[in-house]
């Protein structure tokens, strides 16, 4: 995991990154484990990664191109 963010009312957003053109939902097995360890807390997560367009991975996860962060 490489970023947890905790938000105001106690609910958490995980965001991680990873060097992969083509992301699939085990790319994102540290943000499955999390949502199962935290349960109704978590709210999403994020997969952050060199892919062209941001897409669902499933049960609250999505990949999304790391240069999102500077458009």
């Amino acid at each position: 995991m490489d970023i947890v963010i905790d938000l105001p009312d106690g609910e958490l957003l995980a965001i991680e990154v990873k060097a992969t053109a083509a992301p699939k939902p085990s790319d994102a097995r540290q943000l499955t484990w999390l949502r199962s360890q935290i349960g109704k807390r978590f709210v999403g997560g994020v997969l952050l990664c060199t892919t062209r367009r941001a897409h669902r991975l499933g049960g609250g996860l999505w990949a999304a191109p790391i240069s999102a962060l500077w458009r």
